[in-house]
C-alpha cells in the first residue's frame, strides 16, 4: 500500500488523504501548570473524626422521704402537760415564801412585851459608829474596852452617853451580850472621830474573849 510523507511533520499519510491531518488540526495548547512555591504551606492530610461517643451515664439522686412531725392531737397533750408542770412548780416554790411572810408578823408578835411601847431611835444614833474594839485588862484586873466612834455626818455632835452591848458575831442573835457598859463620848466634830475607853464587868477574862474581828458593837445614845 502506499503512502506518502507530511514534508511538513515526516509522518505518513494515506494516499486517499490530500493533507496531513495531523499537520491541517492545530495542536492544542499543553496544560500549563502553575509552579509550586516551597513556601506554600502543605496541606496534612485530615485525620478521620473520631466515632461519636455515647454520653456517660447521669448520676440518680434519691430524694428522701421528709419526716413526718407529731399528729396535731400529740402536740396539743405536750403543750397541756408542760402548762400543768410549769402551774405547779410555781405554786410549789411559791407557797413556802407566802407562809413565810405571812408568819413574821405572829413572831414579832410573840417576841414584843404586851403594853410596852417601842422606843424611838435617837437621830444621833444613824449618824455614829463603834469601830476599832481593843480588850484588855487593868493593872487591878478589871476589864477595859477601847474603842473608837466616828461621826459620819457634817455636823458636830454634843457629848453623849452611849450604852454599848458588845456581841459575838458568830453567836446567835437572841443571846446574851458577852459584856454592856455606859461610855461618854466628848464632843465630835462632823466627819471626825474620838477614842475613848470604859471599864465593863464580865464573868469572863481579857483572854477569853472572841477576837476583835468577831465582836460587833450594839449601842442606845442616852440623853445628858
Amino acid at each position: 500500500m502506499f503512502s506518502w510523507i507530511c514534508p511538513k511533520c515526516g509522518g505518513e499519510v494515506l494516499p486517499s488523504e490530500n493533507e496531513c491531518p495531523r499537520c491541517a488540526k492545530p495542536a492544542s495548547p499543553p496544560a500549563v501548570h502553575p509552579p509550586v512555591s516551597s513556601d506554600a504551606p502543605t496541606l496534612a492530610a485530615t485525620p478521620p473524626a473520631p466515632p461519636p461517643q455515647s454520653a456517660p451515664p447521669q448520676p440518680t439522686y434519691v430524694v428522701p422521704q421528709p419526716k413526718q412531725g407529731l399528729p396535731a392531737w400529740a402536740v396539743v397533750l405536750l403543750v397541756a402537760v408542760l402548762l400543768i408542770g410549769a402551774g405547779w412548780a410555781g405554786i410549789t416554790y411559791l407557797r413556802p415564801s407566802a407562809g413565810s411572810s405571812a408568819a413574821a408578823p405572829t413572831t414579832e408578835t410573840k417576841m414584843a412585851t404586851p403594853g410596852e411601847t417601842p422606843k424611838a431611835a435617837h437621830p444621833f444614833a444613824k449618824h455614829l459608829e463603834i469601830t476599832g474594839l481593843r480588850i484588855l485588862e487593868t493593872p487591878k484586873q478589871k476589864l477595859q474596852i477601847q474603842m473608837i466612834v466616828v461621826n459620819h455626818s457634817a455636823a458636830d455632835l454634843p457629848d453623849l452617853n452611849l450604852e454599848v452591848r458588845l456581841r459575838s458575831s458568830k453567836a446567835d442573835p437572841s443571846a446574851e451580850p458577852v459584856t454592856s457598859f455606859t461610855v461618854r463620848v466628848p464632843s465630835v466634830a462632823g466627819y471626825e472621830s474620838k477614842e475613848v475607853k470604859a471599864e465593863a464587868s464580865t464573868k469572863l477574862r481579857a483572854y477569853e474573849f472572841p477576837d476583835w474581828q468577831f465582836l460587833r458593837a450594839e449601842f442606845d445614845v442616852k440623853e445628858q
